[in-house]
């Protein structure tokens, strides 16, 4: 199942970030929800200062990971903490494969000029407001400045009351988690319908496995293709009938799993 990935933003680098990550890590953990962090430090020096490479835990990942989080990654402009070096967008889809298999929503710390959904956290109207305008798929916009709460309302058809934003997170993946699962309300898994099952994983009274989902992932240069179940479903009996033509290909119900890699 693909993760739920969303950025975590601001202007400032002590702009109130890691606080509403920590609560959102420590609801989701709650939960029972995995979650990842990929934050963004700003030079090499940082990275062995704030100890990603010495070992040493930093302020901000201890932060995170005793507040539940899975995984906590570290990267540069230049670097990820296995020190590759990659421009933006591949540093940080790096670091997403570097995200346990298992884990449901992935936190982006920075990185606010890529393509993933971001909520924003700003402080200052007159500062901030016209450079936010700027920056693309802003889901949400949130302040911990109660002074400016009620004229940002006004401004901004986006915002969430910071006291909000756990509830928006969960309806988020609500909605990310039932576009993920095959949608068939077959009841197998023991709950009437899909999204039945779904609101009893997010409040952490089951797991997450669907019997019909079909776990099928596609990648074009390295980055995860979003398919909808139908076309999983297609991808799946199409291959599975090609395969099954083959010589020294074990009988159907022993098939377990297939892997196909094409290079042009």
């Amino acid at each position: 199942m693909e993760p739920l990935i969303i950025g975590i933003n601001s202007f400032y680098r002590k702009g109130g970030k890691t606080k509403i990550l920590v609560d959102l890590i420590e609801e989701l953990s709650k939960r029972s929800v995995p979650v990842a962090v990929i934050k963004s430090i700003h030079s090499r020096y940082d990275l062995e200062k704030e100890g990603i490479i010495s070992g040493n835990e930093i302020k901000d990942t201890k932060r995170f990971r005793i507040a539940g989080a899975k995984t906590v990654i570290g990267v540069t402009h230049k670097e990820i903490i296995k020190l590759k070096k990659f421009d933006e967008n591949t540093r940080v889809l790096e670091g997403i494969k570097e995200v346990s298999d298992d884990v449901i929503i992935v936190f982006l710390e920075g990185f606010k000029h890529l393509k993933y959904p971001k909520i924003f956290l700003i402080q200052s109207l007159e500062k901030e407001l016209d450079e936010l305008r700027k920056i693309k798929n802003v889901i949400a916009v949130t302040t911990t400045n109660r002074e400016i709460e009620e004229e940002l309302m006004e401004k901004m058809d986006k915002f969430i009351p910071i006291g909000e934003i756990k509830s928006y997170i969960l309806e988020t993946l609500k909605k990310h988690l039932l576009s993920e699962l095959p949608g068939k309300n077959c009841g197998r898994c023991g709950f009437k319908d899909c999204k039945s099952y779904v609101e009893s994983y997010i409040s952490g009274k089951s797991s997450l496995k669907c019997i019909l989902e079909p776990d099928i992932n596609v990648k074009v240069n390295d980055e995860r293709i979003s398919l909808k179940p139908f076309v999983k479903d297609v991808f799946r009996e199409i291959n599975f009938a090609l395969i099954h033509t083959l010589k020294n290909v074990p009988e159907g119900s022993k098939i377990k799993k297939i892997e196909i890699k094409i290079s042009l």
